[in-house]
């Protein structure tokens, strides 16, 4: 089980990254805001740490097609864009 925050510059040294699964463990803090910003990013799998915090805005560009947060301790809303929301 892996502990501690995940920081910003951790997130931006795999700028092609397609999934992040850090389930099940005990990470804590907020989600990191650049963490929405890789835009090959299609798998977050977040669920069961301590995560606490808002979370950044997630772009509309986006090519997340997964998102788990639940069992966090996460504040704030969540709004996620589709394709077809961005269309119209």
């Amino acid at each position: 089980m892996f502990t501690g925050a995940i920081e910003d510059t951790m997130v931006k040294k795999f700028p092609n990254l397609k999934a992040f699964d850090i389930s099940d463990n005990s990470f804590a803090g907020p989600v990191p805001p650049d963490l929405f910003r890789i835009n090959t990013l299609q798998v977050i799998d977040l669920h069961e740490n301590s995560f606490s915090g808002p979370l950044a805005e997630i772009p509309v560009n986006t090519a997340l097609t997964f998102l788990a947060l639940h069992k966090n301790a996460l504040t704030g809303t969540c709004l996620l864009y589709t394709s077809d929301a961005a269309d119209e």
